[in-house]
């Protein structure tokens, strides 16, 4: 099932970055950098190379739809596809703490793809995102968004 919805969300990337673009628009590299330096510190990968951006609701809510159809009912806050982050431009806002925990998130997936990582369990994937978003929001002194308990349980999901 996870290696169908990751295929599905491959096969869809070029798509979303290029037609969710009547109301995206690409986060801009000054909000970018710092937390990708922060992920790469965090990952041992210093100097990642940034993904596509943007921030589109319509591009999620495709991958939602996708996602429904592997049998996933979790709403998407960010999504990550190959070389493409995909953020809710409903929601999105720099100024926001919480927002940019949810591109932390993203971006962990971004430095695990990079490192050749993205076939590994989605578990233990979700598991190092989820601990390291929360570590940020620690970082920024806000509680985590998720429960390490659950947290840790998602590794178990190999």
């Amino acid at each position: 099932m996870a290696a169908a919805l990751a295929l599905l969300l491959a096969s869809a990337a070029p798509t979303l970055a290029e037609d969710g673009a009547g109301e995206a628009h690409r986060v801009p590299p000054a909000i970018v950098a710092p937390l990708l330096d922060w992920v790469g510190r965090h990952t041992g990968q210093p100097g990642l190379v940034p993904p596509v951006i943007i921030a589109s609701r319509q591009a999620l809510r495709r991958l939602d739809r996708t996602a429904q159809l592997a049998g996933t009912d979790e709403r998407l806050r960010a999504a990550y596809v190959p070389g493409v982050v995909i953020l809710d431009s409903d929601t999105w806002s720099p100024a926001d703490p919480v927002e940019l925990s949810y591109l932390v998130h993203e971006l962990v997936h971004h430095a695990q793809q990079l490192a050749g990582r993205g076939g590994e369990c989605r578990g233990r994937r979700e598991e190092e995102a989820y601990r390291l978003q929360n570590l940020w929001l620690a970082e920024q002194g806000l509680p985590p968004e998720h429960d390490p308990a659950w947290i840790a349980r998602a590794a178990d999901l190999c």
